[in-house]
């Protein structure tokens, strides 16, 4: 039994066997790449996040110390901070970003609560005063917030 093998058929798989050997090394080369470029730009953007975060938590230190503080430029420094979170706060997780930005609205309200409080007597400024001290304890957890949400990088 003489079997013949067409030699157009023998270079045909001689040639795709060529291609895949030249083809498979080059389309692994590229999956590694693509996934080191990828790797490059979540290190980068790893980085940012714990410069942006420990802003954040050094910006929410500053306010949560100023807000019994009699300084006439504290407002400047809560503008100073909603252009900071405007500018950064996309690079902060959901949980915290909103959480820092109801906490940039409750120390403007803190202050202005806290001066109508002296307005009321009795029962009523008793009421005012515990709704004061609630807030209050909602503003100054603000870092401890911040460093519970940047902790989920530390457990990678």
């Amino acid at each position: 039994m003489n079997v013949s093998i067409n030699p157009y058929l023998i270079a045909l798989i001689t040639m795709l066997s060529a291609l895949l050997g030249a083809f498979i090394p080059s389309l692994f080369s590229y999956l590694n790449e693509k996934n080191n470029r990828k790797d490059k730009h979540l290190f980068t953007l790893v980085e940012i996040r714990f410069k942006i975060y420990q802003e954040a938590y050094s910006r929410a230190d500053k306010l949560k110390w100023l807000i019994h503080n009699k300084d006439i430029n504290k407002i400047n420094i809560v503008n100073e901070t909603r252009e900071w979170f405007n500018n950064n706060n996309l690079y902060l997780r959901p949980d915290i970003r909103d959480d820092f930005d109801e906490f940039i609205s409750e120390v403007g309200g803190y202050w202005m609560n806290r001066e109508s409080t002296k307005e009321y007597t009795g029962e009523i400024r008793k009421i005012k005063n515990k709704e004061l001290e609630e807030l209050f304890k909602k503003i100054i957890s603000i870092t401890k917030r911040i460093q519970k949400s940047i902790n989920v990088y530390y457990s990678y």
